[in-house]
């Protein structure tokens, strides 16, 4: 299945879901992540703001942060992405896009690898292949990491096979409420 196809059939299965039940998988989501290996050995996490038709991360970045983990956001510039580590004091800021952005903290070195990358998606395969909303930012900044890649999506987008480009980066493994796929 081409990307165009992969989002639109992922948003329209996403778009049936009711707001009980997405708040529903949204709790398990996040319970089966934090249970996880990956999460329970990183002491970096690079996290993303979620916004409609995503799995919600606030409560990971909350959890993260009690945890005692190096938090990580997303802050785009242009047609660059980087990292800035954010704290409970962080304020934030929508962007263009609408997406929670810290408006302070500290840009992690383009060089860092975080421990664990806690990524969006707008639908994925079973083998671990992803599908962003377009603009290449995360297979960009992705390039060459070599921490956990770990994708958060509800299990309504999947797709059966996601035709990719070279340039794309797969999933480490990708937490749905049903299953966690690896």
């Amino acid at each position: 299945m081409d990307k165009a196809t992969a989002r639109k059939t992922a948003a329209e299965r996403v778009a049936q879901l009711s707001n009980v039940d997405k708040a529903l998988f949204d709790f398990v989501i996040h319970d089966r992540v934090v249970r996880t290996v990956q999460y329970a050995n990183a002491k970096s996490i690079m996290l993303y703001m979620s916004v409609k038709g995503e799995v919600e991360t606030f409560r990971l970045l909350k959890a993260a942060l009690k945890d005692g983990k190096r938090v990580y956001l997303p802050v785009v510039d242009g047609d660059t992405m980087s990292a800035v580590e954010v704290t409970q004091q962080t304020r934030y800021e929508p962007n263009k896009w609408k997406i929670l952005e810290p408006s302070d903290g500290v840009a992690a070195p383009p060089d860092a690898d975080f421990d664990l990358y806690i990524v969006p998606m707008v639908a994925f395969d079973r083998n671990l292949r992803r599908v962003g909303h377009g603009k290449g930012y995360y297979d960009k900044f992705l390039k060459g990491k070599r921490g956990v890649k770990m994708g958060v999506a509800y299990y309504a987008q999947r797709v059966v096979s996601v035709l990719v480009e070279d340039y794309d980066i797969p999933m480490d493994m990708v937490v749905t409420e049903r299953e966690v796929f690896k």
